[in-house]
C-alpha cells in the first residue's frame, strides 16, 4: 500500500513539474487522505522508554531525541512532545532519571489514549506528584496544611484555565460587567488539594506502604493512605460535592472528573492542540469542531485522544490551501532540528548527547524553567494581538544559536551522492552523534538498550 501511494505520488510530481501552474490540488488531497484512511498510524508499535532504575536525566534525553529522530511511531512521538509541552515536568527539580522517567513513560502510554486515563496516570505518576507537591501532601494539622500547587495547575494549565470559556474558545462574559467569568477561586484551590490528600510514593521494592515514604523511587503510580487523608466534606471545581468519610481513592476519582466533564476542557485541550500541530492563531470555527469531537467521537465517548488528534489534523483549516499571514506557527528548536535530521537521513546514536545544545535555542530538553513550560501558550508577537507562543524563546541570540547548529550539522557530513531520487550520506562522525564511553559507568549496555524496546499501545 506504502509502495502504491509513492508511485502515485511520484506521478503527481511528475505532472507538476510539466506543467506547474496547472498542479490538480484535488488530487493530491485524495491522495493524502487515503492514505492516512488505509496505514495505521495509530497503531504503530511504539518505540517507547522501559523502567530503568539506573538511568540518568541524560539517558532519558538521549533516548527522547533517538525516538524522536528515528522511531518508526513518528505521530505518536509527535504527540508525546506536544503533551510534554503541556504537562510539564523539569529536571531543574527532577535531577534523578528514576523521577522523570516515569513521567516521559506515561505520556508514551496516554498519547492515544482517553484524556481521563491520562489525567488519572500524570496525577497519581511519581515525577508529576514530586515536582508538583502532591506526592505526601497530607491532611491538614495544627502545623501544615495540604499542599495546594498540583491542585491549582491541574486546573489553570492542564485542564480548563482561568475563566469559562465557549465550546469555540472565546471567553464568557458577566452580563452585569462585561468582564470573563472565573472558573475557580482560592477556596476552590483548598477544596481541590484537599481532596487529593494522602497519597505518598511507592517504596524501593514496591510493597504497599503502611504510612508516609519521604523518597520518590520512581516505582509507580503513587500509593493511597486514608490514615493522612482529609475525610471531610469538599466542595470541588464545576459545583461537585464529596461526602464526608471518603478515602483518598474515592475523592481522587471525584477530582480526575470534576475537571475532565467541566465544560471548559473541550475548547481548551482543542486549542492547545491546534497550536501545537496546526496553527497558532486558529479560528473559533476550528475550535470548536475539535472541541466537539472531545466532548463526544463518532461513539459517543468523551476525551478520545485518537479522534481529537485526527480531527485537528484532518479539518478544512489545517489543509487550507490559502493561508493568511497569521497561519501556521513558528518550529520550536527541538521540532525543527528533528525534521531536518530526518529529512537528510542523518544517523543519530542511542547514546547521543545532542541534547546538551538546546539550551542556547531556549529550550533546555527536559528541563523547562517552570510549569508554565519553555515558553507561554499564551504569548503574543510584542506590539500586536498575533499569538505566537514559540517566538517567546526565538530572540536574536537563539536564532542565531538555530544557524550555527544547523551549520554545524550540515558542514559534519563530507559528501552527497544521488540515487533513485534519494540522497544518501556519507558521514564523518559529529561531535554530538555518540555518547562518550563514560556512560557505561551509569549503567550496563543491556540496561541500556532496555530503554529502547518496542511496546506495543493501543
Amino acid at each position: 500500500m506504502l509502495c502504491f501511494h509513492a508511485a502515485a505520488l511520484y506521478a503527481l510530481f511528475d505532472d507538476a513539474l510539466k506543467d506547474p501552474l496547472h498542479i490538480d490540488v484535488t488530487a493530491f488531497k485524495r491522495m493524502i487522505e487515503t492514505a492516512v484512511k488505509e496505514y495505521p498510524n495509530f497503531k504503530v508499535v511504539a518505540t517507547t522508554l522501559r523502567a530503568a532504575k539506573t538511568a540518568t536525566i541524560n539517558d532519558f534525553i538521549s533516548a527522547f531525541f533517538y525516538n524522536s529522530v528515528n522511531g518508526k511511531d513518528q505521530l505518536r512521538q509527535r504527540m508525546i512532545y506536544a503533551l510534554s509541552q503541556h504537562f510539564v515536568t523539569s529536571s531543574s527539580k527532577e535531577v534523578y532519571g528514576q523521577v522523570q522517567g516515569p513521567w516521559l513513560q506515561t505520556l508514551s502510554r496516554g498519547a492515544f489514549g482517553n484524556f481521563r486515563q491520562l489525567l488519572w496516570d500524570l496525577t497519581l505518576c511519581p515525577g508529576m506528584a514530586f515536582y508538583l507537591d502532591m506526592g505526601n501532601s497530607t491532611k491538614p494539622t495544627p502545623y501544615s496544611n495540604a499542599n495546594e500547587n498540583y491542585a491549582r495547575e491541574l486546573m489553570q494549565l492542564f485542564t480548563i484555565g482561568l475563566y469559562q470559556l465557549n465550546i469555540d474558545g472565546s471567553q464568557q462574559l458577566n452580563p452585569t460587567n462585561n468582564q470573563p467569568i472565573a472558573t475557580y477561586d482560592q477556596n476552590t484551590v483548598h477544596q481541590m488539594a484537599l481532596a487529593m490528600t494522602g497519597w505518598t510514593y511507592p517504596p524501593p521494592d514496591g510493597s504497599k506502604p503502611t504510612t508516609i515514604v519521604p523518597v520518590c523511587y520512581g516505582i509507580g503510580p503513587m500509593q493511597p493512605l486514608d490514615n493522612f487523608h482529609d475525610m471531610t466534606a469538599k466542595q470541588l471545581v464545576g459545583g461537585t460535592n464529596t461526602p464526608a468519610g471518603q478515602g483518598a481513592v474515592a475523592d481522587m476519582n471525584a477530582v480526575i472528573d470534576a475537571v475532565f466533564y467541566h465544560p471548559n476542557v473541550g475548547p481548551f485541550i482543542a486549542t492547545r492542540l491546534i497550536r501545537a500541530f496546526v496553527t497558532s492563531n486558529p479560528s473559533t470555527n476550528y475550535i470548536a469542531r475539535v472541541a466537539t469531537v472531545f466532548n463526544s467521537d463518532t461513539n459517543g465517548v468523551r476525551g478520545n485522544l485518537q479522534a481529537v488528534l485526527t480531527a485537528v489534523l484532518m479539518d478544512p483549516e489545517a489543509r487550507n490551501d490559502s493561508p493568511d499571514v497569521t497561519q501556521g506557527h513558528l518550529t520550536s528548536p527541538m521540532l525543527h532540528t528533528f525534521g531536518l535530521m530526518r529529512s537528510l537521513n542523518m544517523p543519530l546514536a542511542p547514546n547521543n548527547t545532542i541534547g546538551s545544545v538546546y539550551a542556547a535555542m531556549g529550550e533546555a530538553p527536559l528541563n523547562a524553567p517552570s510549569v508554565f513550560g519553555h515558553y507561554s501558550p499564551l504569548y503574543q508577537l510584542p506590539g500586536t494581538t498575533v499569538d505566537a507562543p514559540e517566538f517567546q524563546i526565538y530572540g536574536p541570540a537563539e536564532m542565531i544559536a538555530r544557524a550555527n547548529f544547523i551549520y554545524n550539522a550540515i558542514t559534519s557530513r563530507t559528501s552527497v551522492t544521488r540515487t533513485n531520487r534519494q540522497e544518501k550520506w556519507s558521514t564523518r562522525q559529529a561531535p554530538w552523534l555518540v555518547r562518550t564511553s563514560s556512560s557505561a559507568t551509569i549503567m550496563t549496555a543491556g540496561q541500556y538498550n532496555n530503554l529502547f524496546k518496542p511496546e506495543q499501545h493501543p
